[in-house]
């Protein structure tokens, strides 16, 4: 099981992002051809579009899955609905989308203003929820090959067209968001058909509300919840904006914070591919299982991410020919590491889910997003935008472990999960990233070393553990 969640993972949750991960690829040949002005632009319309995506779904993906393991053999007359509900409900959210972005697009790209809009709003527009419904139908099957087939395919094609865009065109920021349309758009035209003619979920339009209201009164109590993650990921430049800070300086920011989406995307992946895992722990009642599925992933994220913080200096060296962006590795290793609260978040909060005691969700993630945006407001104008990476990694580590002290979580469990030594770990790490970033070669490999020694050893010892609980 633990060779699948690893397979499983470099495949699952990648395809809904597939421009994120291609414009890792895509970063040391057209950051010469960007400004920080490019990168401020971004990152507002990122930051007001994410501002009304969480109420893309209301917070009906948890039906899907719950409904896939609680009602197996009718679950997809469930899907069939959901699909037609949405499919309804978009029309008036991309509109709703598209006057926003109307609105709040910068003077500096109001000749875009069309052009983003409509590569925006279009895919979903026309084919609804699909991509939603086929990556779901696919991973709680546990068939990764589908998923592999679409994202090695789009990442390639996104690749290309990210570079054609703004090395070739010469296009800026544009090249990013004519890219991420048409891929988009040709990601949703590839699930239509096998959501809507090989497994025959075509979308019941004719709402039941009989139906639907019960399933309701379980998904939008997770919209504050769902909303946490915007809170985090992308409120800041948000705040930014509100505050006044131009384009230049959003930029500086924005360009760093965008490693941290990566890794954002990549803990996402070992989450979706760990989610099934954990349903079938939960409902054998295997807790030790579980648990040590969940430390194995926190083990996966120390590894990823330490070694893109203690490494920051290096990687921007070779991935960032730009010499407006090459100091800006500091702030990469708060944003970076913060994100090592996504295993024991899942620890937590997986249960929940299962159970469907959602209601006392937004208890974690709302408050962590609302203190991130408060301590933002109150912190910026006092020590500049920098600040705004180490508020995200107090917000992160305050979601990640918040859910352990629940009272619907100990009721669920008593499993010891040792959550303070965790975040002591992560918090340790991090500080040694910060020391060490900067220092020589030489004793930057040394430090590596013994890191590696320890994460080895620990990964081993707890496989070992859970391959006698499985035998």
């Amino acid at each position: 099981m633990i060779k699948k969640l690893f397979s499983n993972a470099a495949i699952y949750g990648f395809a809904a992002q597939i421009p994120k991960v291609a414009s890792i690829i895509a970063l040391p040949f057209v950051t010469p051809y960007l400004t920080p002005e490019d990168y401020g632009i971004l990152g507002i319309i990122g930051s007001y579009t994410g501002a009304v995506i969480v109420l893309q779904n209301i917070g009906l993906s948890i039906i899907l899955s719950n409904s896939f393991y609680h009602h197996r053999y009718h679950y997809k007359w469930i899907w069939k609905q959901i699909y037609g509900f949405l499919y309804l409900w978009y029309i008036p959210f991309n509109f709703i989308l598209a006057g926003l972005l109307y609105l709040i697009i910068p003077p500096s790209a109001a000749d875009y203003k069309i052009h983003i809009i409509v590569m925006t709003i279009l895919p979903s527009l026309l084919f609804g929820p699909v991509v939603m419904l086929g990556t779901y139908h696919y991973q709680l099957r546990q068939v990764p090959l589908p998923i592999a087939i679409r994202s090695t395919l789009f990442s390639f094609l996104s690749v290309g067209l990210t570079i054609y865009f703004i090395m070739i065109l010469n296009l800026g920021f544009m090249g990013w968001i004519y890219s991420g349309g048409i891929v988009g758009f040709l990601t949703a035209l590839s699930y239509w058909y096998p959501v809507n003619i090989t497994q025959n979920m075509k979308p019941i339009l004719a709402i039941r509300w009989k139906y639907m209201l019960p399933r309701l009164k379980i998904s939008l109590p997770l919209v504050p919840h769902y909303y946490s993650s915007y809170l985090l990921d992308s409120s800041d430049q948000l705040v930014m904006h509100r505050l006044g800070e131009n384009e230049s300086n959003i930029g500086l920011y924005n360009f760093p914070a965008k490693f941290g989406n990566y890794f954002s995307l990549i803990a996402g992946a070992f989450n979706q591919a760990l989610s099934p895992m954990l349903m079938e722990a939960y409902k054998s009642g295997e807790e030790q299982k579980a648990k040590l599925l969940v430390f194995n992933f926190q083990l996966v994220l120390f590894f990823l991410t330490f070694s893109f913080a203690l490494w920051a200096r290096e990687i921007f060296g070779i991935l960032v020919n730009n010499e407006n962006f090459e100091d800006t590795y500091i702030l990469e290793i708060p944003i970076v590491m913060g994100y090592n609260y996504r295993a024991m978040y899942v620890g937590a909060n997986a249960r929940l889910f299962f159970y469907e005691k959602t209601k006392v969700l937004w208890k974690v993630t709302l408050t962590a997003g609302l203190f991130n945006v408060a301590f933002n407001f109150m912190l910026i104008p006092i020590y500049g935008v920098e600040i705004a990476a180490y508020t995200t990694f107090v917000a992160l580590m305050y979601m990640g472990y918040r859910g352990f002290y629940l009272k619907a979580y100990k009721q669920l469990t008593s499993e010891k999960y040792y959550q303070l030594r965790w975040l002591l770990l992560t918090i340790f790490l991090l500080i040694i990233a910060l020391f060490f970033v900067e220092k020589s070669l030489l004793l930057k490999l040394s430090v590596y070393l013994i890191f590696l020694l320890f994460i080895g050893g620990s990964f081993i010892y707890f496989l070992r553990k859970y391959e006698r609980i499985n035998n």
